[in-house]
């Protein structure tokens, strides 16, 4: 009895094999808009996007990073990195064009620049949300909108806890 459970596992993973091997890496660049703390950015980003699972590599700067600007914690320069994992599926309409809605998850590091303080804050956030990706041809296009929560020590000192939601969009070319 406990071999047919076994055989089944094995042969699910034997089907499904194909299905997760077959991946579009890509590379592109955008913009990303927050809600409070990270402000307007560029982004520059690396990743795949298979038939079911994806994920991304990604970093920027941004202007302005911090509204709550004071006399002493003025910041200018923000610079922050990040990765993602994605889970949705991937609908090819036509022979060039797939679309994917996808869930994500991750996490991003945030360095600001206090040149007043003369500090460097370092924050990390979980982050979540929902996006499309969408390609032709050698092209794609990724919208997708995440949730931040904050809560760095310096940050919270300064600024208190941000929940916080962020718009990216990012164009490029897939391979």
């Amino acid at each position: 009895m406990n071999t047919l459970p076994k055989i089944i596992s094995i042969l699910a993973l034997l089907t499904s094999t194909s299905v997760l091997a077959n991946t579009d890496w890509y590379v592109g660049g955008g913009t990303s808009h927050g809600s409070n703390v990270q402000g307007d950015t560029a982004i520059v980003e690396l990743g795949y996007n298979g038939e079911i699972f994806g994920g991304s590599i990604y970093g920027g700067k941004g202007d302005a990073v911090i509204e709550q600007d004071t006399a002493k914690y003025n910041s200018d320069d923000g610079y922050f990195i990040g990765t993602e994992f994605e889970a949705g599926w991937k609908f090819h309409l036509g022979q060039d064009f797939t679309i994917k809605p996808y869930a994500l998850i991750g996490y991003e590091l945030q360095l600001i620049d206090e040149q007043a303080a003369n500090d460097l804050l370092a924050s990390g956030t979980a982050r979540y949300g929902a996006g499309v990706h969408s390609t032709w041809k050698m092209f794609y296009l990724d919208v997708e909108v995440a949730e931040h929560r904050w809560e760095a020590d310096k940050l919270e000192d300064r600024f208190g806890e941000y929940d916080e939601s962020v718009a990216t969009v990012t164009v490029g070319f897939t391979w």
